[in-house]
């Protein structure tokens, strides 16, 4: 499983979406799994699946795939990821606060 993720998180990092997400999807069947993996694959292939769509607007991936590795990274054990990715959340709330701002 830890390689798995790992090859994941690498596809993202490459802007392998497409493969990443198929390889997330397999992975949400996977009965081996516990519980709490899962969960946290279905969310990062969700992330994933709308970084795809989102392509023509964000080529890199952007917040959707940068929240989807550090999430993967977490269930990895990464220390820091968490927090990293509660960090980017934050930031995201601040830009969404300040366009709708803007606009009023």
């Amino acid at each position: 499983m830890t390689t798995q993720l790992q090859n994941i998180i690498n596809q993202i990092e490459a802007g392998q979406f497409k493969e990443a997400y198929n390889a997330l999807k397999m992975m949400r069947k996977d009965p081996t799994l516990s519980e709490e993996i899962v969960e946290v694959v279905e969310i990062a292939s969700i992330e994933i699946g709308v970084t795809e769509k989102r392509l023509h607007v964000e080529p890199q991936g952007g917040f959707y795939a940068k929240s989807a590795v550090l999430r993967l990274r977490d269930a990895l054990g990464d220390p820091d990821a968490a927090e990293r990715l509660k960090v980017l959340k934050e930031q995201m709330n601040l830009i969404i606060d300040a366009q709708v701002n803007c606009r009023n």
